[in-house]
């Protein structure tokens, strides 16, 4: 396989992933906009702004890593990112989900810490596939 070809492969599946990624997003914000009366819509939001910062610490290095990597072996450089960032999502979601209740009380919104713990999967999902 040439270099272009692996070119077209991999950004035609980076694509891919992003827009399927994007797509579950706009779904799951339609329906929980269609759920919510506004004043829990503006839990939820406050929610994603949470999960958003928290998602920084966990994408910091990873995919520079594996592009530096991937010259020594793209096969150890993907699983030791993948472990690395399946695991940081792990203790990404269980903190998310730890300081709901801290969160809830802080900002006076009795449905900000079940709406941090739904976000938790959408944390380790979005680890898990960077």
């Amino acid at each position: 396989m040439n270099a272009t070809s692996q070119i077209v492969r991999g950004v035609a599946l980076e694509l891919t992933g992003t827009v399927l990624l994007r797509g579950l997003s706009l779904v799951r914000l339609v329906v929980l906009a269609r759920l919510f009366i506004p004043e829990e819509y503006g839990g939820y939001s406050t929610g994603l702004i949470v999960l958003s910062l928290a998602l920084l610490l966990v994408g910091g290095g990873i995919q520079p890593y594996v592009v530096k990597a991937g010259e020594r072996g793209f096969a150890a450089s993907f699983w030791t990112a993948f472990v690395l960032a399946s695991g940081l999502g792990g203790v990404l979601a269980l903190l998310v989900v730890a300081s709901g209740p801290l969160l809830a009380r802080a900002l006076g919104d009795p449905h900000l810490a079940v709406v941090l713990a739904i976000l938790a999967f959408a944390a380790l999902e979005t680890a898990v596939t960077m």
